[in-house]
């Protein structure tokens, strides 16, 4: 419990059992015109807001914001939100790069190749079979740039649930290495069948 008399810094907390701070509040009523008191909502109900209104003091239940669930629902808002791109067509995904005389390039969003490594991720299948449907395209590769964004999303904590190490994530032998040199079905994360 700490006590702030008007606009003045907040005192330092005190520590008081539940009737101690029935007391220590109706002494305050005897010293002010007003007594206001908050304190943050738990799981023990209301039982001590209703005793303060009882009291006659405006009292608050607040509940802050919990900044671990709320990045909880935002990475799952994220996750629902690429499930459904996949639902809607991997297709929404591919850059296209027409080449002057005709042809060109066709390559990927960096998340395709992301969620096709991270097995446990919606739409893994399909950004998979999308990737392997495309082995042998001549006009289908991956830029650089992507494979450094992939690279960084693989070692990044807060992105992959199980993040890699620079080998791992790179080098010829690592994720990036082997989908730079096309080696799709070698990548962990697809059954050979």
């Amino acid at each position: 419990m700490a006590r702030q008399l008007d606009g003045a810094t907040p005192q330092p907390v005190q520590k008081m059992a539940f009737d101690g701070l029935l007391h220590f509040v109706a002494k305050q009523q005897g010293l002010a015109r007003e007594v206001h008191t908050c304190y943050e909502a738990g799981a023990f109900g209301y039982h001590l807001h209703r005793k303060l209104v009882a009291m006659g003091v405006r009292n608050l239940v607040v509940q802050p914001q919990d900044w671990d669930e709320r990045a909880k629902r935002m990475a799952a808002e994220k996750e629902r939100s690429f499930a459904e791109l996949v639902r809607r067509g991997l297709e929404q995904m591919t850059l296209r790069y027409p080449a002057a005389g005709g042809g060109g390039m066709i390559s990927c969003d960096t998340n395709i190749l992301f969620v096709a490594l991270e097995s446990s991720r919606p739409g893994h299948a399909e950004a998979r079979a999308f990737l392997d449907a495309r082995r042998d395209d001549p006009e289908f590769g991956i830029c650089e740039l992507v494979l450094i964004d992939l690279y960084m999303l693989l070692r990044n904590p807060v992105v992959a649930r199980k993040p890699l190490g620079s080998r791992e994530a790179g080098g010829s032998s690592g994720r990036c290495g082997r989908i730079r040199a096309g080696m799709f079905s070698t990548i962990p994360g697809r059954r050979r069948g």
